[in-house]
């Protein structure tokens, strides 16, 4: 494999991997990550062993950082869902209060408020 092939795999790897991010697809992307690390490692090494490869970087690092920015959107998207969820739960077990001496009491949710309520 030559410099122009190696660098038209790694912009066809980060094409597919925009692909999936766009489509919602953290699993397949997960489950392949490292295999696809392994080959993108020997693909970069090929291409930094040829001197005057770097005329076709340029396109693969805009791909890769559409790809991290995907990536960073869909870590958020994670971590608010998760808050989400926490609340929710948190909310469903009810409110602990305290009395006059301290001791912890919980406050269950009314039945009605434990019931999801779906759009």
């Amino acid at each position: 494999m030559d410099a122009a092939d190696a660098l038209a795999r790694l912009t066809e790897r980060l094409e597919e991997d925009g692909r999936a991010l766009r489509a919602g697809r953290i699993a397949a992307l997960a489950a392949g990550a490292e295999a696809a690390a392994a080959e993108t490692g020997a693909l970069l090494a090929r291409l930094a062993a040829v001197p005057h490869a770097n005329a076709g970087l340029a396109r693969l690092r805009r791909l890769a950082a559409e790809n991290a920015a995907l990536l960073a959107a869909a870590a958020e998207g994670v971590r608010d869902a998760r808050a989400r969820l926490r609340a929710r739960a948190a909310a469903a077990a009810g409110t602990t209060t305290y009395d006059g001496s301290g001791r912890a009491r919980l406050l269950a949710a009314p039945a009605a408020a434990r019931l999801e309520r779906r759009a």
